[in-house]
C-alpha cells in the first residue's frame, strides 16, 4: 500500500488500540513507531494510541469521527488458534459495521 499511499500523496494514520496504560506496551509501542520511522521513507505517517477494552467499538468509533478513505487491519499469523479466531472475528465485525472499506492483510510479524 505505501507505493500507492506515495502517489496519491495519501496521509496513514496507524491506530493502535490497547487497554494497557504501562510503562512495557508504551515502550514496545514506541519500539515499533522508531522502526517504523526508521524503515519506512514516507514523512505522513501519524500515530494514534486509543485506550480501551472494546477494541471493535473503539476502531469504529475512530473511524466514524476520521472518516479514512481505508481501513487496513493486519491478521497476525504467529499467535495462537485462539487469539487468531478473536483477530478473525474483529475483521468481520468490522466488515459490517465500517463505513470505511476494510483490507485485511497478513502481519509480517
Amino acid at each position: 500500500m505505501l507505493p500507492l499511499a506515495k502517489t496519491l500523496n495519501a496521509a496513514i494514520e496507524i491506530v493502535h488500540i490497547t487497554h494497557k496504560d504501562e510503562d512495557q506496551s508504551i515502550e514496545k509501542l514506541n519500539t515499533f513507531r522508531n522502526k517504523v520511522q526508521s524503515e519506512i521513507d514516507y514523512s505522513s505517517i501519524n500515530f494514534k494510541t486509543l485506550y480501551s477494552f472494546e477494541i471493535v467499538d473503539t476502531l469504529r468509533k475512530a473511524i466514524e469521527e476520521d472518516q479514512p478513505d481505508i481501513v487496513l487491519m493486519p491478521e497476525r499469523k504467529k499467535t495462537n488458534i485462539f487469539k487468531r479466531g478473536l483477530v478473525r472475528d474483529r475483521i468481520k465485525k468490522m466488515q459490517t459495521c465500517s463505513p470505511s472499506p476494510l483490507l485485511s492483510y497478513p502481519a509480517l510479524s
